[in-house]
C-alpha cells in the first residue's frame, strides 16, 4: 500500500475488499451452503473481534498510560522517550528513540546528543532491552538498536532514577509483547538538565 504496510488506513481499505471478495466467493455455492458459510464467517469474525478487543478495555487504556506519564513529568519537560507518549507532551518536548540510530551513524555520541538537546528526562522501556537482545530482527522499528545498551548505561550511570510504572498494553509497541507483564515497565530517569531550563 502507498499509505504504509501496517498503518490503520491500510486496514480500513483492506477489510472492505476482503468482505467483497468473500461475498463474491459465497455466490459460487448453492443457497444452503452459502447461508451456512455466511453464518460461520460472521460467528468467526465476531469471536475473533471480541477476543482481540477485550484486552484493550482494561484499566490499561491509553488515557491511563498518559496519566502514568503525568505522575512523573510535566507536558513542557524535554523528554527522550517512546513516540506513543507524544499526545501527553507539548510540541517539541518529546524526541523519540527513532533518531538515535541516525545520530550514531553521523559520528555523534549518545552523550553529545543528550547534551545538545538538553533532555530533562529519559523514559527507558523494557521493550528496548528486548529489541537489543533480539537484534537485528527488530531493526525495522528503530533502525540499528545498538543504542539501547548505551542509553541504559547512560541512564544508570549519569542520571537519577525517578521511578517506574507498568502498562502492559502501551509500554511495548510490538504485537508479541503487548499484554506481556514482563515487558510492561517504563523507567524514568532525571538528567542533569532537569529544572535548569527557563
Amino acid at each position: 500500500f502507498v499509505i504504509g504496510r501496517y498503518s490503520q488506513l491500510s486496514i480500513v481499505f483492506l477489510f472492505p475488499i476482503g468482505w467483497l471478495l468473500t461475498a463474491l466467493f459465497l455466490t459460487l455455492f448453492e443457497t444452503p451452503i452459502k447461508k451456512g458459510l455466511s453464518i460461520a464467517l460472521c460467528v468467526a469474525v465476531l469471536t475473533i473481534s471480541i477476543k482481540e478487543i477485550t484486552p484493550f478495555l482494561s484499566k490499561d487504556s491509553y488515557a491511563h498510560y498518559l496519566e502514568q506519564i503525568a505522575d512523573y513529568v510535566e507536558p513542557s519537560d524535554k523528554v527522550l522517550g517512546n513516540l506513543n507518549m507524544d499526545f501527553y507532551f507539548d510540541n517539541h518536548s518529546l524526541i523519540d528513540y527513532r533518531n538515535l540510530p541516525f545520530v550514531m551513524e553521523e559520528d555523534e555520541t549518545l552523550t553529545s546528543y543528550i547534551e545538545k538537546h538538553e533532555f530533562e528526562y529519559i523514559f527507558y522501556t523494557d521493550e528496548l532491552t528486548y529489541y537489543y537482545e533480539h537484534r537485528p530482527y527488530y531493526n525495522t522499528i528503530y533502525g540499528n538498536i545498538m543504542f539501547a545498551e548505551d542509553l541504559l548505561l547512560y541512564c544508570l550511570e549519569e542520571c537519577e532514577y525517578v521511578g517506574s510504572f507498568s502498562n502492559a498494553y502501551y509500554a511495548p509497541r510490538i504485537l508479541e509483547l503487548i499484554g506481556n507483564e514482563e515487558y510492561s515497565h517504563v523507567y524514568i530517569y532525571r538528567t542533569e538538565y532537569a529544572n535548569t531550563q527557563p
